[in-house]
This record gives structure tokens, C-alpha cells and sequence, in this order.
């Protein structure tokens, strides 16, 4: 039965169309003629068939929305994987100043050249672990803050006597 419903719904709405572009002579419309219309009551709309939408009326004007399209493409470099060799000597790193992007990912492969050392950047929990002399320990760990970033040696007084470089990420 409810098909029967929906399909007289569907039947009068496009008669009423029909109707309305059969006569683009006139300028006002007319009522549709009654003899091959078929009139649904009131209280048979759709809405009241499906019980989905309560309240609403058949053929009622909806507002259109503004559409705002962004045609342009994000500006940012894709993440990438960047790796360093640092090496740490008696007081000092053979690199300054690391430069990297928002959003990479970092290795540091840390190697002491001469005494016991290790590799720390607190701001991003990276931390090798302390070795000596020829050995080496690596931290890979994700960029994820715009800013200037001191990495030290954490043994001893290395890092006041020098031992710190920067990490720089834009």
C-alpha cells in the first residue's frame, strides 16, 4: 500500500511539472487540470508514509547551502625520514646545528670518537644511550614542534663545559 502511495505522489508531482513547462507562452500559471491528476489527502504525504522526516511537507522549498570550494593544494613537504652521524669528542659535537622540518622523523646515530658520551634532546624525549670511546647508540624520534632546540651530553659537567648544539625545526 505504501508503494501504491508513493507512486500517485511520484505521478502527481510529475504532472504538475509537466503542466508547468508545457506552457512557457504564459506568463502566470494556471491550476492543473483534475482529469488525469491523482490527488493524495494531506495527511498522506510522504513524510507521513515513511515516518521519516515528521513535520515536513511534500514539495517544500529547501535553502541551498553556499558551497565554498578550496582549489589550492597544501603548501607543506610531505615528512621525511632524516638521518645524522653525530660523533661526540671531550666536550664537543662534530655538528652545531641540525636543521629539519615539522614532522620528520630523526635518526641520530651517535658514535664517541674520544671519552663517554651520549646524545640528549629533552623536548622531544630523545636520548642515546652513554658510550664509550668507539662505540655508538642511535635515537630516531618525530619533529612534531616548530623551534630552536639545545641537544647535549648529559655526563658529567659536558654540557657546561660545551659539550650542546642546536636542533632547528620550521
Amino acid at each position: 500500500m505504501k508503494l501504491l502511495y508513493i507512486a500517485l505522489i511520484a505521478l502527481v508531482l510529475t504532472s504538475g511539472l509537466l503542466w508547468m513547462t508545457s506552457d512557457s507562452s504564459q506568463s502566470s500559471l494556471q491550476e492543473p487540470s483534475t482529469e488525469n491528476s491523482y490527488l493524495v489527502p494531506e495527511s498522506e504525504t510522504i513524510d507521513a508514509l515513511t515516518d521519516e522526516v515528521p513535520g515536513s511537507d511534500v514539495g517544500m522549498e529547501l535553502p541551498i547551502a553556499d558551497v565554498v570550494v578550496d582549489t589550492e593544494l597544501p603548501t607543506t613537504e610531505a615528512p621525511q625520514t632524516k638521518v645524522f652521524e653525530v660523533a661526540g669528542e671531550n666536550f664537543s659535537f662534530n655538528l652545531k646545528e641540525i636543521h629539519v622540518t615539522k614532522g620528520d622523523v630523526v635518526t641520530i646515530n651517535f658514535i664517541s670518537t674520544e671519552g663517554f658520551h651520549d646524545w640528549v634532546l629533552d623536548e622531544f624525549s630523545a636520548r642515546t644511550e652513554k658510550v664509550q670511546t668507539g662505540n655508538s647508540s642511535k635515537v630516531t624520534f618525530v619533529a612534531d614542534e616548530v623551534g630552536t632546540f639545545e641537544y647535549y651530553c648529559s655526563v658529567g659537567s659536558h654540557r657546561a663545559s660545551g659539550m650542546v648544539g642546536t636542533l632547528v625545526v620550521k
